[in-house]
């Protein structure tokens, strides 16, 4: 219901947030993107190169700048400001279709690292 209401932006300035049993409701991800559970093992993933262990890994800048936001810490690059307008404005199919299979990709590479699951043999990741 509300896990992609972006205040002022999902509809308009003036619109009120979803309302779920008497409580205004918004998006998760603007007081914590990232949770972190103690009593479970957790994989943070994020379409935003940074600290999350699925992630985008991109080209290392001249400056190594990070910000942190609703508990993500993200690096501070073009590729990153390009993805954030693209949450925004979606890009083309295919742009689409290519950022999922990359994430296809990481993720299969991180469950084989760490052996959370096995590559049958003679297949590529």
């Amino acid at each position: 219901m509300a896990s992609c209401y972006i205040p002022m932006y999902s509809m308009g300035y003036a619109a009120e947030p979803p309302n779920i049993n008497g409580e205004a409701c918004i998006d998760g991800g603007y007081t914590n993107n990232l949770p972190d559970f103690e009593d479970i093992r957790t994989i943070t993933v994020s379409p935003f190169s940074g600290h999350a262990e699925i992630s985008p890994r991109d080209e290392a800048n001249f400056f190594d700048w990070k910000m942190t936001v609703s508990n993500q810490i993200m690096n501070v690059n073009l590729q990153n400001i390009v993805r954030g307008a693209q949450a925004l404005f979606p890009p083309s199919r295919t742009v689409l279709q290519s950022y999922f299979d990359l994430g296809y990709k990481d993720t299969l590479k991180f469950l084989i690292k760490h052996d959370i699951v096995q590559r049958p043999e003679g297949t590529e990741v």
